[in-house]
């Protein structure tokens, strides 16, 4: 198996990425949006992963518990991966503004 990870930043967003592979198929990802705090933390505001019983999404502006979106686990995440890195681009900035207004922050 083998392991891809990449890291884009967008002002004070962070996008992290995580993909496990296996020969073509996709057994596992993990895409998380979070904000990069002045002190260089950061705060998780979405991640949408197959961790656990199978793909599952958290907005946290929302609750830190997952949503599940298809149970059971699949053998082959690459239509899903394909599908949430589209939905995280469009998306991303929306997301941020709609945390930092639930919280407090803008």
């Amino acid at each position: 198996m083998k392991e891809k990870h990449a890291i884009e930043t967008y002002d004070n967003i962070r996008i992290d990425t995580r993909v496990i592979l296996d020969k073509k198929a996709v057994k596992h990802f993990a895409i998380n949006v979070a904000i990069i705090r002045e002190d260089g933390s950061t705060e998780d505001v979405f991640r949408v992963d197959t961790a656990h019983e199978g793909l599952h999404e958290m907005k946290f502006w929302i609750s830190s518990q997952p949503k599940y979106l298809e149970k059971p686990r699949k053998e082959d995440y690459m239509h899903d991966f394909n599908k949430w890195v589209r939905i995280v681009d469009e998306n991303f900035r929306t997301w941020v503004k709609t945390y930092k207004e639930r919280k407090g922050l803008l």
